[in-house]
C-alpha cells in the first residue's frame, strides 16, 4: 500500500470562514466532526484544493456547486475569501507523507477592463482597477495561483469575465499538481455513482458491495445496470427492482462504498455528511466496508459528520479491527472565543475512551 501521496498536515489562511487553522497528524481514515456551521465542509474543501492545487479553473465553481450555488457568476468566487474580501490572500501549506511540502497562494485581482486573451497577469495588475467597495461593478476577475512544491514552482492565472468565458492567461514551470480524488456529496450522488457501479459490474467486482448490502437486506442476490438505472435481483420478487425502490439506506451504502472500491487509482475519497439518508442499523455495515476498502486500496479517507451515533458505530467497527485502529484520526472543529478555530484530535483510543466514559464530544 503506497501512502506517499497521503496528506499529513495543512495550514489554512483566509479561506471561507477560517482566518487561520492548522490541522496536523492526518492518517488513513480521518473523520471531521463539529457542530453545525463549525467549518467541517470548509475544511474538506481546503483539503480538496490542496490535493488538486487549484490547477483547474472549474474547481472553484465545482466546490460552490456542492453547496448548492449553481450560478457561475464570477462574483460568487468572493465566497472563498475570508470575510468575503478579495484583499485576503488565500494560503495553504500542505505536508505529504513523502517529505513533500507544498505552498499554495491564491489571490484575486478585479477590474473593469476587458483585456484580450493574450493579456498577461503583469499587464492586468498594472491596469487593474480594484473595486472592493463596490464588487457588483467589476466585469472580470483574475485568480492568480502560485505553488511551490519541494523546490519546484508553478504560477498560473485564470481570467473569468461576466460572459462566463474563461481564459488561461499565464502559466509557467509546470509541475505535477493533479492528484485524483473522489468527492461524495451528502445527497444527489446521481450519475457519478451510476458510472462507478457500471465499472464494478463490468469488471465483476461486486462481491464486497453485495456482501455489505446483504447485511442490511438478506434478500438481495445481485446488482446490475440496465440503461441508465441500477437494478437489484431480490428474492421473492419476480422482476428486477430499481434502486429508487430499495430505500435510502441501500442508496447510501452504494454511493459511499462504490467510489472506494474503484479508488485504486485515486489518492483520496471525501464523504460529506456520511449519516445523511442512512438508517442506524446500517452504520456499522458502512464503516466496516469503508475500512476494508481503504485498507485494500490504500486511499486516504476524509469523512464529515455531526452525529454522535455515527462515531459510536465507528468505535464498534474498529473494536474488532486492531489492524485499522492506529489508522484513525478524529478532528473536532471548534470556534473558540480567544483562539479562533481549533481542531482537537482524537486517536482511536481517545475516541473509544471518551465514548465509554461518557465524556463530552463536542458535536
Amino acid at each position: 500500500m503506497n501512502t506517499d501521496k497521503h496528506i499529513k498536515s495543512i495550514d489554512i489562511e483566509n479561506f471561507r470562514s477560517f482566518d487561520k487553522l492548522t490541522v496536523e497528524d492526518f492518517s488513513q481514515v480521518n473523520v471531521i466532526i463539529g457542530r453545525n456551521n463549525s467549518g467541517k465542509t470548509a475544511l474538506m474543501e481546503a483539503i480538496i484544493l490542496a490535493f488538486m492545487s487549484a490547477a483547474n479553473e472549474d474547481i472553484l465553481f465545482a466546490l460552490n456547486q456542492i453547496r448548492g450555488i449553481t450560478n457561475r457568476d464570477i462574483e460568487k468566487i468572493r465566497l472563498f475569501f475570508f470575510n468575503l474580501n478579495f484583499l485576503n490572500t488565500i494560503k495553504f501549506k500542505i505536508n505529504f507523507n513523502k517529505e513533500e511540502e507544498r505552498l499554495i497562494s491564491i489571490r484575486a485581482l478585479v477590474s473593469n477592463l476587458y483585456p484580450s486573451e493574450k493579456t498577461t497577469t503583469q499587464h492586468f495588475e498594472k491596469n487593474s482597477t480594484t473595486l472592493f467597495s463596490t464588487p457588483s461593478s467589476f466585469n472580470q476577475i483574475i485568480i492568480s495561483t502560485e505553488i511551490d512544491s519541494s523546490g519546484r514552482s508553478i504560477d498560473f492565472s485564470f481570467l473569468f469575465n461576466k460572459s462566463s468565458n474563461t481564459y488561461l492567461i499565464d502559466k509557467s514551470n509546470e509541475i505535477d499538481t493533479l492528484r485524483f480524488i473522489i468527492y461524495i456529496p451528502p445527497t444527489n450522488t446521481g450519475s457519478a455513482v451510476l458510472n462507478f457501479v457500471k465499472g464494478l459490474v463490468k469488471s465483476k467486482q461486486t462481491t464486497m458491495l453485495l456482501s455489505a448490502l446483504q447485511s442490511i437486506d438478506k434478500r438481495i442476490r445481485n446488482i446490475s445496470v440496465i440503461g441508465e438505472e441500477i437494478f437489484f435481483d431480490v428474492d421473492g420478487i419476480s422482476e428486477l427492482m430499481p434502486m429508487s425502490l430499495m430505500g435510502d439506506g441501500t442508496e447510501k451504502i452504494i454511493s459511499c462504498l462504490t467510489p472506494v472500491v474503484v479508488s485504486n487509482t485515486s489518492t483520496a475519497v471525501f464523504i460529506d455528511e456520511i449519516e445523511n439518508g442512512l438508517h442506524y442499523s446500517a452504520h456499522k455495515t458502512l464503516w466496516n466496508g469503508l475500512l476494508d476498502q481503504s485498507k485494500e486500496s490504500g486511499c486516504q479517507l476524509f469523512v464529515t459528520t455531526h452525529n454522535i451515533e455515527t462515531l459510536r458505530y465507528l468505535d464498534e467497527a474498529l473494536s474488532n479491527r486492531p489492524d485499522m485502529q492506529s489508522k484513525l484520526r478524529v478532528f473536532d472543529l471548534v470556534k473558540t472565543k480567544n483562539a479562533g478555530f481549533q481542531a482537537y484530535k482524537y486517536t482511536y483510543e481517545g475516541l473509544s475512551n471518551a465514548i465509554e466514559l461518557g465524556n463530552e464530544i463536542r458535536l
